[in-house]
């Protein structure tokens, strides 16, 4: 789990059994005082709903930040990944490779970032897509294996490992450089990339939107 998230939960939900039990404590030991017979069925019933309270809370909060980008956003800071980035291959000793133009799409699922992606060739179409199996983040490093599925041979199973060192500055990263390692050849394939801003898109399959990709990633 991402390291931010992880403390958050943690700190939120301990903060949350806390006073929740330090309530129930003070209601149990008041109605305990009254000499009631029914003692130890008080302490079950409380000791039920004490149970199910902490983990509808615990449940819930860990279900606000799934589902609140705003709040992963300022949780994470200079380590919010999320969105789309264009990359491509920066190796010009791979001539005439059948992969030029890469979407990738970074976001957050249970507790760590999920990596997809759509791979173009020269021409604006679609050659395949890629998806991470889990991942590992630190020190602006994603790390994760990936599998591929071609659009030719849909059967055949391409699968590798990904590295990619994100910009460390003080503000949301922008860039990233990468290297890429898979089944398809001996040596790994560097990458590069930037974050598209906003609601910004970009259309591969027309050659202004091809020609938007080469100045913006450049």
């Amino acid at each position: 789990m991402l390291k931010q998230i992880e403390k958050f939960l943690e700190i939120t939900k301990s903060a949350a059994s806390g006073l929740i039990g330090i309530t129930s404590g003070y209601f149990l030991k008041k109605y305990l005082n009254a000499n009631t017979e029914e003692k130890i069925w008080v302490i079950v019933v409380v000791a039920i709903i004490l149970f199910v309270v902490i983990s509808f809370f615990n449940w819930a909060i860990t279900k606000i930040v799934d589902n609140s980008k705003s709040l992963r956003k300022l949780l994470l800071g200079k380590d919010f990944l999320e969105g789309c980035w264009i990359q491509k291959i920066t190796d010009e000793s791979m001539h005439e490779r059948p992969v030029i133009y890469s979407k990738v799409y970074i976001s957050y699922d249970d507790g760590s970032y999920k990596v997809t992606g759509e791979s173009f060739d020269k021409d604006g179409n679609f050659t395949a897509n890629f998806h991470s199996q889990f991942s590992e983040y630190s020190n602006h490093i994603l790390k994760y294996p990936f599998t591929i599925t071609t659009l030719e041979n849909q059967e055949k199973k391409v699968f590798g490992t990904s590295k990619l060192t994100f910009s460390s500055t003080n503000e949301l990263p922008k860039r990233y450089l990468g290297i890429v390692y898979s089944n398809l050849r001996e040596k790994p394939v560097y990458i590069k990339a930037k974050k598209l801003q906003g609601e910004s898109t970009i259309d591969l399959k027309t050659e202004i939107g091809r020609t938007a990709f080469k100045n913006l990633i450049e």
